[in-house]
């Protein structure tokens, strides 16, 4: 009997062999593209008080990126992520989060592996005394900002101030900074008064044990609706001098001549076009949380750019030190401590309650020295206490404000320091 054949290879003559090769190698090379061309995911982390500004932001910074060909041709999106659910497919994380949030944002970061930049927290321990390798911040610190008044608050030459401040992290911070930077440039400066607020809790006895201090100047670091409720109360007995820490928030009847850390879409010059395409997409002039929002996404762009990969170590590396041109001029991520150098402005109210007076401040001029800020990332530095406990005399007076190192009590609990600049060492101010 004859054995039936059920299969027999079919017989390919030389081109038509080739002509199937060359199908194949074409099917695999449009496979290969599709996969190449899937979009690059970033994840939003959650904010307990979501920013309609810092959305519409990044969300115009997205529309700039994917319009100019994505990023290593391939789109990006962005996707709100759930702490609890994992990254899942992203390769970086951001948010517009306060600080308290920001900071619980960088521990799960870092348990994730993946880079993460907090672009409105301001929290000093962020990138200090909690910074890890993961985590970047995009905004001027608590610290930067009390740099950038401090000058200003000096030159009104009140020996007696007042601080008020919220019982949040950022306004303990401002309150210890504050007041080790006046005390440490004008030796007869002494801080009266220091009065924490809860939320909510403005009232006519904080009115009154702030009058009984009875101070000269004050630095406030209230915001929102305390701010202005402060300031409703604060109208009935002026104070000759008040320091604003966060004027975007102060009312548009503000009195004249207080100076204030603010945000301007005016200045610098180079906002004018992002100041404009904003507008035109959102009938509004642009808020500070608008900027951040259009920074974080073309920061993280522009890193995924320079690492010409996804992987987070990549990512990182990318990061550390990166320079790129922004609307409020060029900044850079600074390798020794994750913090950008984006500047802030300050002004002064005129008679109708505006911003008068408006001067950017570079935030270059605004970091700790390399020195300083090495040490405050340093998870196991002796603290200030145990120095002086040993017997050791007091440290001598110092000669500029670059050798001045903090002995005070407030900054040893908050490890911070009353040097202003990283640049050039400046002379003490005088008394």
């Amino acid at each position: 009997m004859q054995a039936t054949t059920l299969w027999a290879a079919p017989v390919f003559s030389a081109p038509a062999l080739m002509r199937l090769l060359l199908l194949l190698c074409l099917l695999l090379s449009t496979l290969a593209r599709a996969d190449n061309a899937a979009p690059i995911l970033v994840g939003e982390l959650p904010d307990d008080g979501p920013d309609a500004g810092f959305q519409a932001g990044w969300r115009l910074a997205l529309d700039d990126i994917n319009r100019a060909g994505g990023v290593m041709g391939r789109p990006l999106t962005v996707k709100p992520l759930d702490p609890n659910s994992g990254p899942g497919d992203a390769v970086a994380l951001f948010d517009g989060a306060g600080s308290a949030q920001a900071l619980a944002h960088a521990r799960q970061a870092a348990a994730w592996r993946l880079p993460y930049l907090a672009a409105a927290a301001s929290s000093d321990r962020l990138v200090w005394q909690e910074g890890n390798p993961y985590t970047f911040r995009l905004p001027p610190s608590t610290r930067m900002r009390v740099a950038a008044l401090a000058p200003r608050a000096l030159g009104l030459r009140q020996k007696r101030w007042a601080i008020v401040y919220p019982t949040t992290l950022p306004g303990e911070e401002a309150a210890a900074t504050f007041g080790a930077m006046m005390t440490a440039f004008q030796s007869k400066t002494e801080v009266v008064s220091r009065l924490p607020v809860k939320p909510s809790g403005i009232n006519p006895q904080l009115m009154q044990t702030l009058a009984e201090s009875r101070p000269q100047a004050l630095m406030v670091a209230l915001r929102g609706q305390d701010l202005a409720q402060f300031l409703h109360l604060l109208a009935k007995a002026p104070l000759p001098a008040v320091v604003i820490l966060h004027g975007e928030d102060l009312p548009a009847d503000s009195p004249p001549g207080w100076i204030s850390a603010t945000y301007s879409h005016r200045l610098p010059e180079s906002q004018a076009a992002f100041s404009a395409a904003y507008q035109a997409a959102q009938g509004q002039t642009p808020t500070k949380r608008a900027l951040q929002g259009y920074i974080a996404l073309h920061s993280l762009a522009e890193a995924l750019r320079a690492a010409q990969s996804t992987d987070a170590e990549k990512l990182i590396e990318a990061l550390e030190g990166l320079k790129l041109d922004t609307p409020a001029g060029p900044i850079q991520y600074r390798k020794i401590d994750h913090q950008a150098t984006l500047g802030l402005h300050l002004a002064v109210t005129g008679d109708n309650g505006e911003p008068e007076q408006l001067q950017f401040i570079d935030g270059v001029r605004l970091q700790l020295p390399d020195t300083l800020a090495r040490r405050m990332r340093e998870p196991a530095r002796p603290p200030v206490e145990e120095h002086t406990a040993a017997g050791h005399a007091p440290p001598v007076a110092p000669k500029t404000v670059s050798d001045l190192t903090g002995a005070a009590a407030d900054q040893a609990r908050f490890g911070v320091s009353p040097s202003m600049t990283g640049g050039a060492a400046l002379p003490i101010w005088p008394d």
